[in-house]
């Protein structure tokens, strides 16, 4: 009789504790947060390359993460050296600022009050961020090399050919 609520009890205590791991993966799940992914970032690029070569134009592409660190960098033959870190603040810029360059550069033209003194933030052109289906920011892209408004397309060209990987 003893042996048998033992075994019982021992039984009990493996159930409760395979629920309670169950119920630490699926809370852990829950709050595991969103990023941008190699893949994806490496199918931007190419989009990109692919659009700006359609376009005859030389450049950088560059795709940093949430945190504004470069995760995948791509550039053309050709493309202009002075562009490369440009199109990497571009990245930068939309990600730490959460807008696109253009719209940076907008806040700027209005006089806001310590935007100038921030280092590395690009006020032009190229610099789109990356959100997913949500809403929330994965990173950014920043294309650099050639008119400011032909590296914002290309960047946008970029970011469309992927919304469908940007849950």
């Amino acid at each position: 009789r003893m042996e048998h609520v033992s075994k019982r009890r021992s039984g009990l205590i493996v159930v409760a504790m395979v629920i309670a791991l169950l119920q630490c993966g699926m809370a852990w799940a829950q709050e595991m947060k969103p990023f941008l992914t190699l893949k994806t970032a490496r199918a931007m690029a190419e989009a990109a390359d692919r659009k700006a070569t359609a376009m005859g134009i030389k450049v950088h592409i560059a795709i940093v993460d949430d945190g504004g660190n470069l995760k995948y960098y791509l550039r053309q033959d050709g493309a202009p050296l002075v562009a490369e870190k440009i199109s990497q603040m571009k990245a930068f810029t939309a990600v730490a600022m959460e807008k696109t360059t253009a719209e940076v550069g907008e806040v700027s033209k209005a006089e806001t009050p310590g935007i100038e003194l921030v280092p590395n933030l690009i006020k032009f052109g190229g610099g789109i961020p990356i959100r997913n289906s949500k809403g929330q920011i994965l990173g950014g892209i920043g294309v650099s090399g050639a008119s400011k408004e032909d590296d914002a397309t290309v960047a946008q060209a970029g970011l469309d050919a992927v919304k469908a990987l940007l849950n």
